[in-house]
């Protein structure tokens, strides 16, 4: 593998597990509150069950990272659980342009779950007209900057 020419760290970032810590608590608090008062005790452990798998669902979700060497780009998802990490790297003499868009739209209910405050659109042009769009939950400045050293590497 080349030299990195700019990496992200999310995943070793503190604030990222705070936040989900934070929104594990909420999630109890809330299924407590809400479900396991109304349920009789027979019903206790699915809601217990429900519990667990809420906070192991915050705590494995991945996190999005982006590498860029000189010759790729990585679109990188890092999780605890290595079954659910996922990398696609993109050549980048393969890549004709790059753009940075705004925050994308959130989707309801599940901004509730996963609200990515800092999520961002890259879209990626081929040299063959195809093209590819990443939502990310990566700052927009951070996604321009890395845009930025692509536009570098192909002048």
């Amino acid at each position: 593998m080349n030299k990195f020419i700019t990496k992200t760290n999310h995943f070793h970032k503190p604030h990222i597990w705070i936040l989900r810590s934070i929104q594990a608590i909420l999630a109890l608090l809330i299924l407590y509150v809400v479900d396991l008062q109304k349920l009789g005790n027979d019903f206790l452990w699915i809601g217990y069950s429900l519990a667990i798998l809420l906070v192991l669902a915050f705590f494995t979700l991945p996190v999005d990272e982006l590498t860029l060497d000189t010759d790729h780009l990585y679109f990188e998802k890092k999780s605890i659980v290595p079954f659910f990490n996922k990398t696609i790297k993109h050549q980048i003499s393969r890549i004709q342009q790059v753009g940075v868009g705004a925050n994308s739209a959130r989707i309801g209910t599940y901004a509730l779950l996963d609200p990515r405050i800092r999520r961002s659109r890259m879209e990626i042009t081929f040299k063959d007209n195809s093209s590819k769009i990443y939502d990310l939950s990566i700052s927009k400045r951070e996604s321009k900057e890395i845009a930025s050293k692509i536009r570098q590497l192909l002048s």
